[in-house]
């Protein structure tokens, strides 16, 4: 399921995968850590560490569609079941 794709009002396609929420073709991460993870996505541990990984691309003034976090935390114990 995706809860966000690229489009006029998002610059981010973000949805679950096996390896976790994934912020796929992350542009932070061709500046901040291209060797990270496979350097074209970034998976999320968690809920909040995908929610901490949004605030970083507001600040960087890339479109997030708002109340993109509150879909997150309601799903939160079927993406990451404890």
């Amino acid at each position: 399921m995706a809860y966000v794709r690229f489009n006029r009002g998002s610059d981010l396609y973000l949805f679950m995968s096996p390896s976790g929420l994934t912020c796929c073709g992350c542009r932070l991460l061709s500046i901040y850590a291209p060797l990270e993870n496979d350097g074209l996505s970034f998976y999320a541990k968690s809920t909040q560490e995908m929610i901490t990984h949004l605030a970083s691309h507001r600040e960087l003034g890339d479109m997030v569609p708002m109340g993109i976090e509150e879909s997150l935390l309601n799903d939160d114990k079927n993406n990451y079941p404890t």
